[in-house]
């Protein structure tokens, strides 16, 4: 589309990975990083994320927290999250509000535009 950002998949050395990572994951899957899980939200998750869109909810979820640093300067783009979570951005926006009017996420203070 015009006008539209590119975005890419950066690779990353899966040797300087934790040990205690690659250990539970192969290469392959691990080329791109990986985000970490805590383990109650593992335990939780069928409590809070219901509905059709389960795996959807999970992946913007994730996107987000993939995104996340100390100190971080700028807020990323709806594209650019929607890209990392694998989904087009008009999915990806409703899936923001969906999650905010379940009160799971404050979504304004995610995203810039």
């Amino acid at each position: 589309m015009e006008g539209e950002k590119s975005f890419y998949r950066q690779r990353v050395n899966t040797r300087r990975l934790p040990t205690a990572v690659v250990a539970k994951w192969s290469e392959p899957v691990l080329e791109e990083g990986f985000i970490p899980f805590p383990k109650k939200l593992l335990r939780c998750l069928p409590a809070v994320f219901t509905g059709p869109n389960v795996a959807e909810d999970l992946a913007v979820v994730l996107a987000v927290v993939d995104y996340k640093r100390p100190n971080l300067s700028r807020l990323p783009s709806l594209g650019y999250l929607a890209f990392l979570a694998g989904m087009e951005p008009e999915e990806f926006q409703t899936r923001l509000v969906d999650l905010e009017k379940r009160e799971l996420i404050i979504a304004n203070r995610l995203v810039y535009s």
